[in-house]
């Protein structure tokens, strides 16, 4: 049995921790300056395990390809950023995009790394009051990739 990448999974954490201003999480959390004061955000849980899982959701009114990041601030303003590991958008998000972009909505982006996330606010002209990223822990594969690069010669 493989072992499962959570990369993008620890990536949202991260992204999650920024918008909300935790530096470390856990039992007792230690807070920061939340960098987009106003700003409303929640992650869209998009993913299913199973077959039966996926047709529930479709049941409930689940949208596939909703990106996972839905933003809304002061002046009715609202945007969506995707988050990627490795790889482009899938057909439905691009649907998703489509959908969105017809109904005049402007905002959208996707981002590999906390600090795009960052910047695509920024460029969204919301004024960010806490630059600080900090970034998603590389999967254990990505790791070992590097502990072997140090050893060799």
């Amino acid at each position: 049995m493989t072992e499962r990448d959570f990369t993008e999974t620890r990536l949202c954490i991260a992204t999650n921790n920024y918008l909300r201003g935790i530096v470390k999480g856990g039992r007792n959390p230690i807070r920061a300056q939340v960098p987009f004061p106003g700003l409303v955000c929640t992650h869209v849980a998009n993913e299913r395990e199973n077959a039966a899982e996926t047709v529930r959701a479709h049941l409930m009114g689940v949208m596939p390809g909703v990106y996972d990041w839905l933003f809304w601030w002061p002046g009715r303003n609202h945007g969506i950023i995707e988050l990627k590991v490795k790889s482009s958008l899938s057909s439905n998000q691009k649907n998703f995009l489509a959908h969105w972009q017809e109904c005049g909505f402007t905002h959208h982006g996707v981002a590999y790394k906390v600090s795009e996330v960052r910047d695509t606010l920024k460029s969204w002209g919301l004024q960010c009051r806490n630059e600080a990223c900090i970034e998603a822990a590389p999967s254990k594969a990505a790791q070992q990739k590097m502990w072997e690069e140090m050893q060799s010669p």
